[in-house]
């Protein structure tokens, strides 16, 4: 019933922020994702990936990067940054917890999970244990932008609505981790860790707080 109203409230909202006049929004100094560094630390990219014409129309994404790193022990994390520019009603982050199990994966266990990051303390994320057709994944995920981080997606359409009016900015952006569960879910989330904490420091410069 909770997560009903909350619904309600959020759309009930979202009408009225759609008809609001919409001032100007700031210019937002920030480096495109293609220059994301393809060296962090230990881990070197090995691959990028492009979404096809489909996908990309539905996302409605504004810049983003798909790409696969590997460390020195030939380790390989799945990395997703898909920015927004704006965000209004039908253009906006996509939940994970939907589109992952529309695309056949099965959700095993889901929670939250602190990771520590180097220089900024500990970030919440989400924690998903998932299958698909034999196949373990784990996948971290989070929403950030306008200098939030967070794990709900109803906190960042509640932050979205709240920003738009103080701020006038809906720019923001999901961040996703994924890499294959071989030995368990806890060293999974061990290798996850090590690579987020090589890149959270640089978010801001593509990312905008």
């Amino acid at each position: 019933m909770r997560r009903v109203l909350i619904v309600i409230v959020l759309l009930l909202l979202a009408i009225i922020l759609n008809y609001l006049p919409r001032p100007s929004s700031p210019v937002l100094s920030r480096e495109p994702l293609k220059d994301f560094p393809v060296k962090l630390g230990d881990w070197t990219l090995v691959s990028r990936e492009k979404m096809d014409p489909g996908s990309l129309a539905v996302l409605k994404v504004d810049d983003y990067i798909m790409r696969t790193y590997a460390d020195s022990l030939g380790r390989t994390v799945s990395l997703y940054i898909g920015w927004f520019k704006t965000q209004r009603e039908g253009k906006t982050n996509h939940s994970p917890r939907q589109c992952l199990p529309g695309a056949g994966w099965k959700i095993l266990k889901a929670s939250t999970v602190a990771v520590s990051v180097f220089d900024h303390g500990q970030i919440t994320v989400n924690r998903y244990l998932m299958e698909n057709g034999g196949t373990r994944e784990l996948f971290l995920f989070w929403y950030q932008g306008r200098g939030r981080q967070t794990t709900s997606e109803y906190a960042a359409k509640l932050y979205l609505i709240w920003d738009s009016l103080t701020k006038h900015r809906t720019d923001g952006a999901l961040i996703r981790v994924n890499s294959s569960v071989t030995s368990s879910p806890e060293q999974a989330l061990k290798t996850q860790s090590s690579f987020i904490s090589s890149f959270y420091p640089l978010l801001s410069k593509y990312i905008p707080n």
